[in-house]
């Protein structure tokens, strides 16, 4: 058995080029990662906060992300919490050359939304 567990806090300023006034914000994340033979479990919870400095009449309860030129940019929610799990089993593949392992693997994440009214949102990933 193999167990990493971590935690991590961000803050900084957020500049709005628009009204050209900094708002905030935070994030805490804590993590664990378990490892047995060709097993790995591991989790994470995050709690993340932006206040924008917006301009009249321009809602603070989401936050546009820059897109990185090969996707458009996007809202998201301004506050909230998320929660992710993932179970992982290796295929050690020692006769497929360069191809050492194929990783199994199951992934759960679901964001709490702080706006009620607004849906929260979930991913199930099943992957090789």
């Amino acid at each position: 058995w193999k167990t990493e567990i971590g935690a991590s806090l961000a803050s900084a300023r957020l500049y709005n080029a628009s009204t050209r006034d900094n708002g905030d914000y935070w994030a805490v994340g804590l993590h664990a990662v378990v490892n047995h033979g060709p097993w790995t479990l591991t989790s994470q919870a995050i709690r993340y906060q932006f206040d924008p400095k917006n301009p009249t009449g321009v809602s603070k309860h989401s936050v546009l992300m820059g897109g990185n030129g090969l996707t458009p940019a996007y809202l998201i929610a301004a506050r909230a919490s998320v929660g992710a799990l993932n179970l992982g089993y290796d295929i050690h593949t020692p006769r497929l050359g360069q191809l050492k392992k194929i990783k199994l693997y199951s992934d759960y994440s679901l964001m709490r939304k702080d706006q009620r009214e607004w849906d929260d949102s979930q991913m199930f990933t099943l992957g090789a």
